[in-house]
Order: C-alpha cells, then sequence, then structure tokens
C-alpha cells in the first residue's frame, strides 16, 4: 500500500466542511475532495459525492493512488452527467458491500437534481449531510450559519427530518431503476499527472 494511502486511511473521516469552530479544512490541498472517496473505500464513511470531472480533477499522484486504491476495493459510482455546472456534486461514490449504500447513493442524487417532495426539499442541505454521514451537530452549525433563524434547525427537528427522509428513501428510492448514468471503476487513465501548483 502506498504511503499516502496508509496515511489518510489512519485519519478519522470527515464530519462535514462546516464545523462549530467554522469551515474545516482538508486534509491536505494535494487530496482535495478524493479524501472522501478513499474514507468510502475503507468503509469509514457511506457515501462520497464530488464535482467528479477531466475539469475538476487534474489528476496529480495522490488522487491517481486513491482512484487505484478505490477501484481494488471495488468502489462504484453514479453520476448525474447531464449537468451544464460544474459548480454543484454530479457524482456519488458508493461501496456495494456497505447496505443500502447503492439505495442512498441514488437517493442523494435525486435529492440534488430532481424534484422530491416538499417536506424532503425543505431541509435538502440537512438530508445531503445525514446521507453523506455527517455528524448532526455539524448539520445544525451549517443551518444557523447559512440560513435565516426561521431555517434553524435543532435536534428534535433534524430527528424528524431523519424520519422523514428514511421513509421517503424507503418508499420512493429503487436502486436498480433511475436516470443516472453507473460507472464500475474510475477510469483512472482518463487523468493524467501534474504538477501541483
Amino acid at each position: 500500500m502506498k504511503k499516502i494511502i496508509k496515511k489518510l486511511l489512519e485519519s478519522p473521516p470527515c464530519p462535514g466542511l462546516v464545523t462549530k469552530n467554522g469551515v474545516g479544512k482538508e486534509s491536505s490541498p494535494e487530496i482535495g475532495e478524493m479524501r472522501d472517496v478513499l474514507q468510502v473505500a475503507a468503509g469509514k464513511k457511506p457515501l462520497a459525492a464530488l464535482t467528479f470531472s477531466k475539469q475538476k480533477i487534474k489528476g496529480n499522484n495522490a488522487q491517481i493512488e486513491i482512484m487505484k486504491y478505490a477501484n481494488e476495493k471495488g468502489v462504484k459510482y453514479i453520476t448525474q452527467p447531464k449537468i451544464r455546472s460544474n459548480n454543484y456534486l454530479r457524482s456519488v461514490f458508493y461501496l456495494p458491500e456497505t447496505k443500502d449504500s447503492k439505495k442512498r447513493a441514488v437517493a442523494l442524487l435525486t435529492l440534488l437534481h430532481l424534484p422530491v417532495p416538499e417536506n424532503i426539499y425543505k431541509y435538502m442541505h440537512a438530508g445531503i449531510g445525514l446521507l453523506l454521514g455527517y455528524k448532526k451537530n455539524n448539520i445544525i452549525a451549517f443551518y444557523e450559519r447559512n440560513f435565516e433563524k426561521n431555517m434553524h434547525l435543532t435536534n428534535t427537528l433534524l430527528d424528524k427530518y431523519e424520519k422523514t427522509l428514511e421513509a421517503w428513501i424507503n418508499r420512493s428510492i429503487d436502486p436498480n431503476s433511475h436516470v443516472f448514468k453507473e460507472s464500475n471503476s474510475i477510469n483512472v487513465n482518463h487523468f493524467k499527472p501534474s504538477r501541483l501548483a
């Protein structure tokens, strides 16, 4: 196992980019958002979501090693390919052996890109955080920081929303019938190693 992979696997999974103390920092600039994909491959995180494209990921050596490791572990991903902007999450990575991971990946992309019921959409960002495995106190802090007071979450409200979200996923999401593109592995050959800025 490459040294960078071993070092990253020893670190805890990202609890969410927004914490009570402000915006969290990536483990290192050369890894970026691929760190979450590594955490999924190691079974430390349920899902990872990113704007995965040739334009966004330049393919430095560390990222390529993460992609290779994810492929070895059997990580798959689904993508919403019909997006004109690279500014929003379009690919969700999951480990098939993790229970309901594909179903939850489809739910996350549905939440991000397709019409959903109003009671699910109202706290969409909480749904994103819950599906990505973020800590509830970090989701609440995100709402306090970014939304008006009438949209603030409490623990009780977030617990209630989580039950509503889970019921919607179980009732409405079919992991084998969806509009997204499925990929069995990350095509490392699309990405050429480049020097870091």
